[in-house]
Parts: structure tokens; sequence; C-alpha cells
């Protein structure tokens, strides 16, 4: 144990590390990485020993990859090792790149094992949870994936990493889909599954890292704007379509269309705005579309004085299907920009529209140039 050692104290005498109390050394192991950890385990007996406590291997586990139960593993060392050691990296949710339609994806720790979930809307249910469909497993004991999709026939698939926040998922044997478990996975049977499937993570910031100028003295989120999170929203004829709402700096709240259509694809801006053009409309002007369009935003305030305002759809106005009942009031109305496109997303344009916040997990929007009203709802899984 030589050269494991403190400082001098000022009689000259020195400690040894492993003559610290073993609680101690437990709080200060706590801050190394897992690498580190093995190779102070490997200098002696007394350290080996150390490290072998379950106490540091959780602390890894919640610390690198938001792992906080063990499943049916025994311990968090051997859920380290057999596991998150050569998958863990995997764990999060990713955007499915494949357009026009694309996909939501999420990877988390079960059981003993990694599942990959294909998430979709159920057009039925346009306010519900998401609907969960297992791709595939990675199981302690294997290295390789093995595709789920039939549960009739499992076989292996193939995940490559290909960059920081991407990799690629293919599937060895499509063949072996049954056409009836298949209909959720349409979009993937032309050539994804076995070509690759490309999947890009989704980095969904917390409130504690939003700009302060959003914030309250509390440090809670204004209410005049919204968390970074997944929304679904009735897209007419297309269906319930998944969008990621995110800042693109401290002034600008962006959609990005996780899943798309023929005409804005899946990975397309589909609504921006910007919280400092904000529109305060009497009832009178919010009576026909006509009358929004000629209204214009007026000087910003600073975002946490933005004060509640009443809000009604025009008359003229078409309100996408659901269920929701609309509000009398909001807290914000902000003038925004939407995406639209023909089909095969042909001559893009932007086109005016009205975002109404009236919680943080519900957004309404008047698409004012295409005379449509659709919520976005919060997917709060």
């Amino acid at each position: 144990m030589s050269g494991i050692e403190t400082t001098p104290f000022e009689d000259g005498s020195s400690m040894f590390l492993h003559d610290l109390p073993v609680e101690v050394l437990l709080l200060i192991l706590k801050n190394c990485s897992a690498q580190d950890l093995v190779a102070i385990g490997q200098t002696c007996s007394h350290f080996r020993n150390i490290i072998a406590s379950d106490t540091l291997w959780k602390s890894v586990c919640i610390k690198d990859f938001s792992v906080k139960t063990l499943g049916r593993i025994k311990s968090y060392y051997n859920l380290y090792s057999k596991l998150l050691h050569k998958h863990g990296w995997m764990l999060g949710t990713y955007h499915c790149q494949i357009e026009p339609y694309g996909g939501l994806f999420e990877i988390r720790y079960q059981d003993e094992e990694i599942h990959g979930i294909n998430l979709l809307a159920d057009a039925s249910r346009p306010t519900g949870p998401l609907t969960e469909y297992l791709m595939f497993i990675i199981k302690s004991s294997e290295h390789d994936p093995q595709c789920v999709i039939n549960s009739n026939t499992y076989h292996t698939g193939k995940i490559t990493k290909t960059g920081e926040k991407t990799f690629t998922y293919i599937c060895e044997n499509t063949s072996a889909h049954g056409e009836e478990e298949t209909e959720h996975m349409d979009i993937y049977e032309g050539m994804g599954l076995r070509e690759g499937i490309i999947y890009k993570r989704i980095d969904i910031q917390n409130d504690q890292k939003l700009p302060q100028n959003l914030k309250l003295v509390s440090g809670n989120l204004c209410p005049q704007v919204i968390s970074p999170g997944i929304f679904t929203a009735v897209y007419g004829g297309h269906g319930v379509e998944i969008v990621y709402f995110d800042f693109q700096n401290e002034n600008i709240i962006h959609g990005l269309k996780i899943t798309g259509d023929p005409n804005v694809y899946s990975g397309k801006t589909t609504i921006k705005f910007d919280i400092r053009h904000q529109v305060t409309p009497s009832i009178e002007e919010q009576r026909s579309l006509d009358m929004l369009k000629s209204f214009s935003p007026h000087s910003s305030v600073p975002v946490q004085s933005i004060q509640s305002q009443r809000f009604v759809i025009p008359g003229d106005c078409q309100l996408e299907a659901d269920e929701t009942p609309v509000p009398d009031r909001c807290i914000a109305r902000y003038k925004a920009d939407g995406q639209i496109a023909f089909d095969n997303f042909y001559n893009p344009s932007f086109s005016l529209v009205h975002v109404a916040v009236f919680n943080n997990d519900l957004l309404g929007a008047i698409w004012i140039d295409i005379g449509h009203f659709r919520f976005y709802h919060r997917v709060n899984k």
C-alpha cells in the first residue's frame, strides 16, 4: 500500500488511505467512476473487499444510467457487469429516423433485461397514453439483441453504435414476422429492418437547465411557457402525431415532428414561436379568422409579467377531433409559425398560427391561414 497515503501532518506523520474508516472510504469512492473502482480494487485485498460493496455499484447504476431498481438480478454489481457495462449506453428515448412517418422509441431496463420499445399514438384515444410494442430484448446472458416482434419466433438482431447519440438496428430474419404481429410495424418493414433503422437520442432538458429568464424567483419555470417534452396532437386525416417541444434558445420554443405524414415529414418543424411575440386579441377580435390575420403582436413584456386572457376559437375555425373541453382562458398567447406542405413535402412554407398556453401539459394552436384548431397534450409517462 505504499504510495496510497495522505499528505503528511505537521508532526511529519502520515495516514494511509486504508486506515480510514470503511464508511468514510465508501463516501469517497461513491464519486469514482466504474473504471476507477475496478482499478482501485486491484491494489490490495482490503480495497478489493470494499469495492465489492453493493452500495458503491448501486450509486454507479443510478449515476451513470439512472437505473434504481434491480429487477430479478441479485446485485447491482451483477447488473452493471453483466448488462449495463456493455449495453447501458443505449438507455433513453429516441427518434426513429424513417421518412416520412418516423417514430418514438424507448430503451429501458426491466427485470434483468434491456427492452427496446416502439411507442405509438392511438388514433382512438388522442389524449390517452402511448401504446407500447416490444421490439427487441437484450438478456444479461447474451451479447446480441433478440427480435421479439413475433412473440412465437425469437431471432437475432444487430445493434451498431454510429455516433455519440445514434445507433442502427437490423433484424436478421424479417421473414419470421407474422402479419398479425406486425401491423404496427408497417413503416419499418419496407427497408428499415433489413438495411438498418437509425435511432437518434432525444435529450429532454429538465427545468433546472433552462435559461434563468424563464424562471420565477423560486427557481420554478414560469407558467407562461412549457417545460420541454413529448406531446401528441390530432393532425386531421393523418391521425394522432407525436411532437417534441423544446427551447431553441432563451426565447424560441420549437416543435419537432417525431412522427410525421406525407405532407410534413418526421424530423421537420411543425410549429415554432417566440415568447417575445405576445398577442392579446379582444374577444371580438377572436370571433373570426380574418380579424386574427390582421391582428399584430404588441411590444413584449418580460414573460413572467404576461397576464392571463380570455380565449375563444373563431366561429369559422375547424376543431380537430378531440374530446378535450376548450378552456375559456389561457395563461399566455403567442404569434407562431406553423409549417405546411403539399404531398412529399413539396413547396413547404410557414403559415400564421396563434399558440395558447393553457397549462404546462396543454397547448392550443389556431392555424389561422388554414382554419384549423388543435390541442397538443403532454405525454407524461
